[in-house]
């Protein structure tokens, strides 16, 4: 029997199955967040500080992917120096016994097989297996202490305090506000984490729908210093009377990201202007010479804002 192509069909000729349309102007919780993330980390953050990774049979748990891998090394490594302590007691390949032991017997992913109590180790043990993945360790703590500093500006400093709105698409189409009290509570912080909510359809059924975060009232809260600086205190500042095209500073950012990878690989180095010129050609608005340069000292290589790296050749931008 032929397999069935991976291509969003539960069956061959059956209705795909489409996620639900994304509302012009909004952005979902945790694509805010790893933007937030990026911004306060430009060159730390990785992408895979927040999910749910499978923690054996006891189910999943809200942790950053190294810290994950981190744990999973750690049970890896005292496993297989129980094998060789059980093999040096009873005989046996320590290697056979670990990989049966390892081995998951079912879909539920039980971490090992039941043959019975393993050794205890030596603190001895125990200490130079620590000692082994030290930098391991290390390392996925400071992935955990950059998450948490990220999610507490997130979640404590701007949707519990109301400086920034969480919004849902309501079984009605409608776009519906999340009060910002939800968020002190153990369920908002479930739902902070999980970046979706479970809503009631009638007759028994229910929709999950994603928390959605309006573009708009996201990104005055970015910035390069924004640990160095406090955020906003929610008042409303005074109308925008400059009448020119709006842009997103997370687009502008994340476009210029890829625009530097792509001259990396061609090892090409652009001046500022041609910057400026590439940016506002791709996104058709004046974006200001200011904001480019600011993100080209962020973001850019060393050798592009080094003394004599290629400056400006038309002083008519502005």
């Amino acid at each position: 029997m032929p397999k069935i192509p991976k291509n969003g069909y539960s069956d061959p000729l059956g209705p795909k199955i489409e996620k639900a349309p994304m509302p012009v102007g909004y952005i979902e919780l945790e694509a805010a967040v790893d933007v937030m993330g990026r911004d306060m980390y430009p060159d730390e953050w990785t992408g895979n500080e927040r999910g749910y990774f499978r923690t054996g049979f006891g189910g999943q748990k809200f942790r950053s992917k190294i810290e994950h891998e981190t744990d999973v090394a750690f049970r890896d490594a005292v496993l297989f120096a129980q094998c060789e302590l059980e093999c040096e007691i009873y005989g046996g390949d320590p290697n056979k016994r670990y990989e049966l032991r390892k081995t998951p017997i079912n879909d539920d992913e039980e971490p090992f097989m039941p043959l019975g109590d393993l050794p205890t180790l030596s603190k001895k043990t125990m200490q130079e297996i620590e000692s082994r993945l030290s930098d391991k360790f290390n390392a996925a703590l400071a992935v955990r202490s950059r998450r948490e500093k990220v999610e507490d500006v997130f979640l404590r400093q701007l949707l519990w305090s109301g400086s920034l709105t969480a919004n849902v698409v309501a079984i009605d189409g409608k776009i519906a506000a999340l009060k910002s009290h939800i968020w002190g509570s153990e369920e908002g912080k479930r739902i902070f984490e999980r970046g979706w909510l479970e809503l009631d359809k009638g007759g028994g059924w229910t929709s999950t729908r994603p928390v959605l975060i309006k573009a708009s009232d996201f990104e005055p809260h970015l910035s390069s210093s924004l640990k160095a600086k406090p955020l906003s205190s929610g008042i409303e500042a005074e109308p925008d009377i400059d009448a020119s095209p709006r842009f997103s500073k997370a687009a502008v950012r994340s476009w210029y990201q890829n625009y530097i990878e792509g001259f990396a690989k061609e090892s090409k180095k652009p001046s500022r202007d041609e910057d400026l010129i590439a940016a506002r050609e791709h996104f058709g608005v004046s974006i200001p010479r200011e904001f480019m340069r600011g993100l080209r000292r962020d973001l850019a290589p060393e050798e592009w804002t080094a003394k004599g790296a290629p400056k400006q050749q038309n002083r008519d931008l502005k």
